[in-house]
């Protein structure tokens, strides 16, 4: 195991007023695989819309985005549209982002967002997150060259 997989392994459970937070498990993947094959709920992901079980087994290994050796993380989230409307992804962000700058002692969380992902890039801008610029034509996502708006949070100013 290496060291990313000892720490992840190891990760707490964070608790909201309303959430229980967890990290990934291999057995999650059948309730990731039910979101993920969705097309609508993966438009603005930067990966393939889920097809099968081991798309989705394969997507909980690649999940970990952590840079202990520059201290910052990156954020991302989905959400299954049924919890759609409900401030769960804002409630998770805040506790994550808590722990992440007073456990992990990180200075930046950085998190990337399809510029026509106006409702993604609302709640990172509610979240605090300020906009460091767009990349252009960063990704090819769904066949077409896609810009980013790249967005971050300092320690500090959460």
């Amino acid at each position: 195991m290496n060291r990313k997989q000892v720490f992840f392994s190891n990760l707490p459970e964070l608790e909201t007023d309303r959430l229980h937070l967890r990290p990934f498990r291999p057995r999650d993947a059948e309730d990731v695989f039910t979101y993920a094959s969705i097309p609508e709920l993966t438009r603005f992901l930067p990966w393939d819309t889920h097809r099968s079980l081991s798309d989705s087994e394969g997507f909980l290994n690649y999940v970990v985005n952590w840079f202990p050796e520059h201290r910052r993380a990156e954020l991302g989230f989905v959400l299954s549209k049924k919890y759609w409307g409900q401030g769960l992804v804002p409630e998770a962000a805040r506790r994550v982002i808590a722990y992440g700058f007073d456990h992990l002692d990180l200075v930046k969380i950085k998190a990337p967002a399809m510029t026509e992902n106006v409702q993604s890039r609302k709640v990172l801008e509610k979240l605090g997150f300020e906009l460091e610029g767009v990349l252009k034509q960063e990704y090819i996502i769904k066949g077409k060259s896609r810009d980013m708006a790249m967005y971050a949070l300092m320690k500090g100013q959460e």
